[in-house]
């Protein structure tokens, strides 16, 4: 913008007096954005207080209790404990020289540290794997290969008795067999001898009849 002129030594000269520029103004942060934000992180905070509690809630409140040894305890027994501390019992059975519906061992062992829902394993034993009697009869008795026999076939040799038949063979045995048995039974060996028979003399009474 010219604001005037004037005319001296016969010359003239302009001048021209411009205006300042106006410095820009600095940037602020829209306030409805900075209320956003404090409201994420309030609700990310209060998020993270309630899971804390809950955690702690659940923690405090399941009673851990130590898992008994069970080992040689009946079947009903391990599922009653199981029951009472409300633990998800499993059975698998395996043969043992432990009886029938025994406990031969759990998963976890006893000791452990037990809350409601946990698993427990329990090992049943399905007692002894019965074995057969082997078949003797026929043989030639000896001793010896008696008793090799029956310990080949997971049994004992209790000794031999003598019974009518063939002597010397063997006619059979007790159990019979064929029977099936727990390992380690005693097996007797039943021999054959001839029968003795008593002769008794017949007496004929002589006498005049009439």
């Amino acid at each position: 913008m010219t604001l005037g002129s004037s005319e001296r030594g016969g010359g003239s000269t302009s001048r021209t007096a411009q205006l300042p520029v106006a410095e820009r103004a600095p940037v602020l942060s829209h306030p409805r954005r900075g209320r956003r934000r404090a409201l994420f992180w309030s609700l990310v905070a209060a998020a993270a207080a309630v899971a804390l509690m809950l955690f702690l809630v659940s923690r405090l409140g399941s009673k851990a209790s130590p898992l008994p040894n069970l080992t040689g305890k009946g079947l009903a027994y391990a599922q009653e404990v199981g029951q009472k501390l409300d633990l998800e019992v499993t059975t698998t059975y395996e043969f043992s020289s432990r009886r029938q519906n025994t406990i031969i061992g759990t998963e976890p062992g006893p000791g452990t540290e037990m809350e409601a829902g946990d698993p427990l394993a329990l090992v049943v034993s399905k007692g002894p794997e019965l074995v057969k009697v082997p078949s003797l009869a026929g043989r030639p008795f000896d001793e010896d290969t008696m008793r090799d026999a029956l310990t080949r076939a997971g049994l004992s040799y209790e000794g031999f008795t003598f019974v009518d038949g063939a002597a010397g063979i063997v006619v059979g045995t007790d159990p019979p067999a064929g029977q099936m048995t727990s390992p380690g039974t005693a097996v007797t060996v039943l021999v054959g001898r001839e029968k003795r028979h008593d002769r008794k003399k017949k007496h004929h009474g002589g006498g005049d009849e009439g």
